[in-house]
């Protein structure tokens, strides 16, 4: 397993697509630093975000209680910024137990879950009505 915690991002249009690690949210230390990661990302450009969460959501493991509530930490810190600057952020690919996580902490009340990255990628650009 890889064990450089570093941030992932993809950009579509003005949108960023980013991608963290699983092992960056193996502890408070490399939690600490992705978000630091994520905030510096999010001032450089307008704060259109969507997590993919498909690598932190295969083979779930024992680990798991850890990673959600690592995970959960970082995206109340990215969307209070994002909402502080009238961005949008969105979730894709949530499954399994961080997906159970999401609802139990009714993460799921306030950040929009979509099946696909093509899916929030087109909520965000406001296009999913049409």
């Amino acid at each position: 397993m890889n064990s450089d915690p570093r941030l992932m991002i993809e950009y579509h249009d003005e949108i960023q697509i980013m991608r963290i690690p699983k092992c960056a949210l193996a502890t408070a230390g490399s939690t600490a630093a992705i978000e630091k990661e994520l905030m510096r990302a999010m001032d450089e450009f307008e704060p259109r975000v969507v997590f993919d969460m498909k690598n932190l959501c295969e083979n779930d493991s024992p680990t798991v209680g850890m990673l959600s509530s690592n995970l959960i930490s970082i995206l109340i810190s990215v969307r209070q910024a994002i909402e502080y600057r009238q961005g949008k952020l969105a979730a894709a690919a949530v499954s399994g137990s961080v997906l159970e996580a999401f609802r139990v902490t009714c993460m799921d009340k306030f950040l929009p879950i979509y099946p696909t990255v093509d899916s929030a990628i087109r909520s965000i650009e406001g296009k999913d009505q049409e």
